[in-house]
């Protein structure tokens, strides 16, 4: 013999809104939505305890580890917990450096000869990092410094971190510029 089960309405929640995802965590739904999450008091009182307003529509919901995981349409993902807001850090303030006038004229004559000013520029073999500096302000390239002395290469990270620059729109790899670790004609510009 076949059993048939039949779903008997227990709860009827009326929302003023469509639902794209749902999930039952506990004793709470959680409803994904058009710009918002909402969590639902599904075996009590029925009503809308919580929402938070969220960029795009709701695809996902998970739930684990007192953890409510919720992904967008636009690729947002967010991650909703009680939990103690982190320490503010305070960034320090980016430090204007200075460059040798012969840097800013040389990264001016490489933008305007080459005429590019965008993607990835290589600049093979530096001694410092002024020509990064002096590229980045100039120009809207992503820059990789090669260098093949580590002390010059962290001197390089840290002044190319106190102008706001490291990492952001400048590396600094420590590498043999004959040997270089990257594929062939990744960059725009070398």
């Amino acid at each position: 013999p076949i059993s048939i089960r039949s779903l008997k309405e227990k709860r009827l929640i009326p929302l003023d809104y469509t639902i794209t995802d749902v999930i039952i965590a506990g004793n709470d739904a959680y409803c994904g939505s058009h710009n918002k999450v909402t969590g639902v008091d599904f075996k009590g009182q029925a009503n809308t305890w919580w929402s938070h307003e969220i960029e795009g529509t709701v695809r996902g919901l998970v739930a684990s580890d007192e953890c409510l995981i919720a992904s967008t349409d636009q690729g947002v993902i967010c991650c909703f917990a009680d939990a103690e807001l982190p320490e503010t850090v305070n960034q320090k303030p980016q430090t204007p450096q200075a460059t040798n006038p012969l840097y800013q004229q040389a990264a001016k004559a490489i933008c305007d000869k080459t005429d590019v000013s965008t993607g990835i520029c290589v600049d093979l073999g530096a001694e410092n990092a002024d020509l990064a500096l002096e590229l980045a302000r100039q120009s809207d390239f992503q820059i990789y410094v090669v260098m093949a002395d580590p002390d010059k290469a962290q001197q390089a990270r840290e002044r190319l971190a106190q102008a706001g620059l490291y990492g952001s729109r400048v590396a600094v790899h420590l590498a043999d510029p004959e040997h270089l670790p990257y594929s062939k004609n990744f960059a725009n510009l070398v």
